[in-house]
């Protein structure tokens, strides 16, 4: 059998808006950009926008215009537009730190993770001591599965900044990814402690705990529940719960979570497919069918489910 079993790493996304003065750009420029500031900082981003292009129209060189319009064009959902205006910031000032780590938010944000890492060393280079932009080059790397680097990235950020929940989950996912459980529980633990309401540590104490075998089931269905007890709508949390209850044979519980994980998302096709193993596992076959062709139809080339339902097709059959 095989199930999804999630562990999740978050970004910790703070973009840089610049309101400080730059060389000798022209005052009426300058108060282009402060008014763009002003709107974004409002709400109104195609305000901001407007005062941003108004800012460059008068100084083509002011690379924190070009900064700000990146960061508005990003937060409309312009991903292309806002790298592109950034990209024109690093080039105007190759020492614009922030610039280079938003460009690296952008390109993360955007599934180009060989970019956003040679964005955020960049900005690294340039403003070493920033525990923000090394968390930020970690999940660049982590996405790339370098997770060695991403280790190394993630404890430097732990270095300067002892107090974030977020650096410890995701150092725990990248030590997990590594195959050190015992680290990965530490760092998902310290998380927790920071933060008591932590879902994401909760679920990944759950994998974990999952991953180590059969004897640690019990405490995953603990740490699922946890995190259900605080967020008690989380898919992802009934979903392994579900995977954790199968596991044991608690073929009733099982089915209990996963519908439950349907109501929520019910396009999901992991959860029609681990919905159709459970079905089969108790000998229902044909209700197994109906989910594992839910799943095809949502998801065709989905090949476990797929080979599932021949497998059951086939007890039909016999």
């Amino acid at each position: 059998m095989n199930y999804r079993r999630i562990i999740l790493v978050s970004t910790i996304v703070i973009f840089g808006i610049s309101s400080f003065a730059y060389g000798n750009v022209r005052s009426d420029a300058e108060s282009m950009k402060n008014e763009g500031n002003e709107l974004f900082r409002d709400g109104d981003i195609d305000g901001a926008i407007e005062r941003f292009r108004a800012a460059i129209e008068i100084d083509s060189t002011y690379a924190f215009a070009y900064n700000n319009l990146g960061i508005v064009l990003y937060e409309k959902g312009d991903f292309n537009g806002a790298v592109e205006e950034l990209e024109k910031a690093v080039a105007l000032d190759s020492t614009y730190a922030k610039a280079y780590n938003n460009l690296g938010n952008v390109c993360f944000a955007s599934g180009e993770y060989e970019r956003a890492r040679q964005s955020y060393a960049r900005s690294i280079e340039l403003q070493p001591h920033s525990a923000l932009k090394q968390s930020n080059l970690g999940n660049a790397l982590y996405a790339l599965g370098d997770f060695d680097g991403a280790i190394e990235s993630y404890k430097k950020s732990i270095s300067m900044n002892k107090n974030s929940a977020e650096v410890y989950k995701n150092l725990g996912a990248a030590l997990q990814k590594n195959g050190n459980m015992e680290g990965a529980r530490t760092n998902y633990i310290k998380a927790t402690k920071l933060n008591s309401q932590y879902v994401e540590a909760y679920i990944n104490l759950g994998t974990l705990h999952y991953d180590v075998g059969s004897g640690n089931v019990k405490k995953a269905i603990e740490y699922y529940n946890k995190a259900l007890n605080i967020e008690p709508e989380n898919v992802l949390a009934r979903y392994n719960l579900g995977l954790a209850y199968l596991v044991n044979n608690k073929i009733t519980q099982t089915l209990v979570e996963l519908i439950k994980a349907l109501e929520l998302s019910p396009d999901d096709a992991d959860i029609h497919y681990a919905i159709g193993l459970t079905l089969a596992a108790n000998r229902s076959y044909r209700k197994a069918v109906e989910s594992y062709e839910k799943a095809l139809a949502i998801d065709p080339d989905y090949s476990n489910a797929q080979k599932a339902l021949v497998i059951a097709q086939n007890e039909i059959n016999r």
